[in-house]
């Protein structure tokens, strides 16, 4: 074997060598590979990044979700098409937030973003791998992309592309995931995979394309030349990143239907488990495929289940089948929204203007608002807001629409659809309901099949829990409907997950106060119609305050039956209506929870509190800091003027109602002004004061209970009871906490009133409590929030004192309770106007006969509800 003069090896060993250097630099190398992004970018890297990436945002969660992560996790991000620019983005970005930037793209070329010197070194030491070995390197085999992640790398991956398939089963190259799996099972440090969209908009896909869409894919969807233009012109703005939960691959083969298949069915249901993210992701930003109203329609009428329901139809009612399927057609064609984001960037232009105009602005719970996009990415979302306003149906696609969520499908009476507004709210989302399916089981039937189809179909649906628009400023009873036909879908396997979501809309001023007023004394609801629509021009030049949205933690359907170990398509008809009254009630506390109180409601609750006829205002201080005061104790959310100058805010309004008449003031206010309550105010006053009542009724009960004992000493344990039986007697009123018994509640109270100086501990007995002498007026100013609706449930037990069992007709009973009230009010036996209201009336009703009242001739129980009444009026106002 011959010698060089150079070396004196052989020359067989010196090319050994040459190989094996070449192979070691393959090796351990950690920058010299084409799938490896330097720390410092190229200048080609740098001028895309400028040109096409500077107006793209990513949400706040990302950054957020990161810093939740173990310290020594190896972090991937994962996208849903192989993506170079997503790659290139990430790790730009991601750099300037102080994240881990993405530097490994498993399956990527990334050789032209690097620095010239870098480049020319890459090519050289691939070009001589090459020769050396006559293959190209693999990373996977060579351990390159084990050592990288492991050493702290974060890595980049894409979950399919082109020719995915054919590199993995065809060419029976390395699969990404599950090299990322074995990785797992050789390293203690958990491995997340945190999937990633890049959206280049929120306008929900189409089921009929263009031309330009079948060429260069949809706007939506866009195709690579598609996607470059986007970026480079005005539209780019509108381009986002968006993140789904990161998914921990160790939690993941822990799990045991996982832990006992092979590493190749692991990656199988891996890649499953992304897929099906990457699906919710999107579909919780831009919505489900959208289908014209006709073909959503069609489709309807020809499934199989109205089939069957037509066939049925025509059994029972011996109609033809062609007369039974029109009729399904035309309740279809009077039920069925027409989606459009045409009108929906018409609602938005209309909110903003008013939010500009007409109130202050609008403020939104951002913290609750995560959540709810959060659930958004497992399944649809029942959305159930309370219902104070017409205003309500615009508020949540609003805010939806501004925060890249799609708008839902919302449940309107019927009475609604008068022309011109009804073709609007369609365009809107809006789906039309009857206030009654009672008599026509058609009608119920095909509008639980829409329901179930839009549920199928991914959209998300909003209902209000009380039906109407509660006039009272607080929530009314739940009407079951929806939500039991929400359940009974769900029940049917519509989706995979549904989560309910309840949420509290508040305004500090209402548009329809006018219109509430009046119904609040007595007058006819007018129905609406065009001509109410013209007058409710003038509200337009009034200023209404702000508008309050908060979101309680969205109600996971999936927990709530694995807590109750109850499986949802086995619920007979008394546990299906168990579990949907439990589910109502619960939705109705969550939305008191998350309320926001409103100096509007504190200063009305102070001033109809008061059993004076002139108030001198240092005195109306002092009520409104006691009320204050509490509200802070009990972590209430408080507007947001509350909270930067509550003293300023609380003048504010007063001098507000001032100027509107509710009270008269001979001058502004200040400390020594005394001011007069107008009485026929109170009902609008009222209306404010009930905004905020649910906050202070565990007060109120406790404060009444205290008062009961009468005694300034008592212990805890004596309130018990009382408290139990105010929560019964106003249990249609009032939605208290469902997982806290009274005991719990007492307890939390009298913390609350020790903390502000109501009551004192005894300094040796357990458990007693003494009232201090400000503290007696104090219980007496809480418990007065009881006072309205304990004259309001005096008039309606004298209608039983008066009228014998089946005297009255049961329709005709609210007129007469109401026309006795206005005499009783005369007579000087009712002194505040504001008890004289038709739903307290209703409420009253509903508990005398669910306690088995029937009429006059009941009169041990008439006494007894009477005594009990009178002693609880007197304990207030004496």
């Amino acid at each position: 074997m011959s010698e060089t003069p150079e070396s004196g090896l052989p020359q067989k060993k010196r090319f050994f060598s040459l190989r094996k250097w070449s192979r070691d630099q393959m090796a351990h190398e950690k920058e010299n590979r084409t799938s490896v992004l330097n720390r410092k970018a190229g200048w080609f890297s740098i001028l895309i990044f400028r040109f096409f990436f500077r107006n793209i945002q990513t949400g706040p969660e990302l950054k957020e979700t990161m810093d939740r992560l173990p310290s020594d996790a190896i972090v991937l991000y994962a996208t849903p098409r192989r993506s170079t620019l997503e790659f290139l983005f990430s790790w730009f970005r991601y750099q300037k937030m102080d994240m881990p930037a993405p530097r490994i793209g498993l399956d990527y070329k990334v050789i032209i973003f690097q620095s010239i010197l870098r480049t020319i070194r890459i090519f050289f030491i691939q070009t001589l791998y090459l020769l050396t070995h006559f293959r190209f390197a693999d990373p996977y085999t060579m351990g390159f992309y084990r050592n990288r992640l492991t050493e702290g790398h974060a890595g980049f991956i894409y979950l399919s592309s082109k020719k995915g398939f054919e590199r993995r089963f065809l060419k029976s190259r390395t699969d990404a995931f599950s090299h990322l799996i074995d990785l797992q099972k050789i390293t203690e440090k958990p491995l997340y995979i945190i999937p990633q969209t890049l959206f280049f908009g929120i306008n929900p896909h189409r089921d009929t394309h263009s031309i330009m869409d079948l060429l260069f894919g949809s706007a939506e969807d866009p195709g690579k030349i598609r996607r470059l233009l986007t970026l480079m012109g005005r539209n780019n703005q509108k381009v986002f990143m968006d993140f789904s939960e990161p998914l921990c691959l160790k939690d993941f083969l822990a799990e045991p239907e996982i832990q006992r298949l092979s590493t190749e069915n692991q990656t199988l249901q891996l890649r499953r488990r992304l897929q099906k993210t990457f699906t919710l992701h999107r579909q919780s930003i831009t919505g489900p495929v959208l289908k014209q109203r006709t073909e959503l329609i069609e489709s309807i009428l020809t499934s199989e289940k109205v089939q069957r329901i037509l066939e049925e139809e025509v059994r029972e009612s011996g109609k033809n089948l062609p007369a039974v399927r029109k009729k399904a057609n035309d309740y279809l064609d009077e039920i069925a929204a027409n989606y459009s984001m045409g009108w929906i960037k018409v609602y938005d232009l209309a909110l903003t203007w008013m939010l500009k105009n007409i109130f202050e602005g609008i403020s939104v719970d951002q913290q609750g608002l995560a959540k709810v996009r959060q659930a958004a990415k497992k399944g649809p979302l029942i959305l159930v807001p309370c219902h104070k306003s017409h205003l309500d149906y615009l508020v949540l696609s609003y805010l939806f629409h501004h925060n890249k969520m799609p708008c839902p499908h919302i449940a309107a009476g019927k009475n609604l659809s008068f022309w011109p507004l009804g073709p609007i709210f369609r365009g809107g989302g809006a789906f039309f309901l009857r206030r009654t399916f009672k008599g026509n089981r058609l009608y119920a039937r095909i509008f639980s099949t829409y329901v179930e189809t839009l549920l199928s179909e991914g959209f998300n649906i909003e209902f209000f829990i009380e039906g109407g628009r509660s006039r009272t400023g607080k929530l009314l009873s739940p009407k079951m409907g929806l939500l039991s036909q929400t359940l009974s879908a769900y029940g049917k396997g519509v989706a995979p997950e549904l989560s309910i979501v309840p949420i509290s809309i508040g305004y500090d001023r209402v548009l329809e106060e006018k219109s509430y007023l009046h119904e609040l004394g007595g007058g006819e609801k007018k129905p609406e119609s065009m001509g109410q629509l013209v007058k409710a021009r003038k509200s337009l030049k009034v200023r209404y305050g702000k508008v309050y949205v908060n979101f309680d933690t969205p109600m996971s359907l999936n927990n709530y039956f694995a807590e109750k170990n109850l499986n949802p398509a086995e619920l007979d008809k008394e546990a299906h209506q168990e579990v949907c009254n439990d589910l109502a009630y619960r939705c109705l506390h969550s939305i008191n929870q998350v309320s926001v109180a409103t100096p509007y409601g504190i200063v009305a609750g102070a001033l109809l509190n008061l059993f004076q006829p002139t108030i001198p205002y240092a005195r109306l201080e002092e009520v409104m800091e006691a009320y204050l005061s509490y509200l802070y104790r009990m972590n209430v959310r408080m507007a947001d003027t509350l909270q930067v100058n509550p003293d300023y805010a609380l003048r504010q309004v007063a001098e507000a109602f001032v100027q509107r008449g509710f009270v008269d003031s001979a001058t502004e206010i200040s400390e020594d002004l005394r001011i007069v309550l107008n009485e026929s105010k109170r009902p609008i006053l009222d209306y404010y004061k009930n905004n905020v009542i649910a906050f202070f009724i565990p007060a109120a009960y406790t404060s009444l209970a205290i008062l009961e004992q009468d005694a300034l000493q008592f212990t805890s344990s004596d309130l018990h009871l009382t408290y139990a039986k105010l929560t019964e007697f106003f249990s249609d009123e009032f939605f208290q906490d469902p997982d806290r018994s009274a005991e719990v509640l007492v307890r939390k109270n009298l913390k609350a009133f020790i903390d502000d100086a109501i009551l004192v501990p005894h300094p040796t007995l357990p458990d007693t409590y003494n009232v201090t002498a400000s503290g007696l007026r104090k219980l007496k100013l809480f418990s007065a929030f009881l006072l309205t609706y304990l004259e309001s449930y005096w008039v309606v037990l004298n209608f039983f004192m008066r009228y014998p069992k089946d005297t009255v007709d049961p329709k005709n009973r609210l007129k007469k309770i109401q026309a006795m009230g206005q005499r009783m009010s005369k007579r000087g036996e009712i002194n505040r106007i504001e008890a004289l209201s038709g739903v307290n009336y209703k409420n009253g009703l509903a508990y005398f006969l669910r306690s088995e009242l029937e009429g006059s001739e009941d009169k041990e129980a008439i006494e007894a509800h009477a005594n009990r009444i009178q002693h609880y009026i007197n304990l207030i106002v004496t």
